[in-house]
């Protein structure tokens, strides 16, 4: 069905009945990825998204406090601690390559690309 109102809207565009072709969002976009602290790493410790989606570090060691702390990247910022099952989520809406890692315990690294 959706390579049918592809070719059928992308005929309209070359015929000059439709400008613009519409677009779906991307049924993922809505879904967050998750990334799991655990055994004192990022797991994956890299991941690739598309701009506007949303990342979600949870905590799952039983008796450690982690943050997540961007060390490099277009915006900066940080989690508060997060407790053994404590999650922390930021939506990236800017391109580029954030680098980030555990504020306790620093050799814990990760990074997130961002692509259009």
């Amino acid at each position: 069905m959706r390579l049918r109102n592809l070719l059928l809207a992308l005929a309209l565009t070359f015929s000059g009945l439709l400008a613009v072709v519409p677009t779906e969002a991307p049924a993922e976009a809505a879904t967050p990825v998750h990334v799991t602290i655990k055994n004192m790493a990022f797991t994956p410790s890299v991941v690739t998204i598309h701009r506007g989606r949303t990342v979600v570090w949870t905590n799952r060691d039983l008796l450690l406090v982690h943050s997540v702390v961007i060390t490099s990247g277009p915006r900066l910022f940080h989690s508060s601690l997060l407790l053994p099952g404590g999650s922390f989520s930021h939506t990236f809406n800017v391109r580029g390559t954030y680098r980030y890692k555990c504020g306790v315990h620093p050799m814990m690294r990760g990074t997130i690309k961002v692509v259009v």
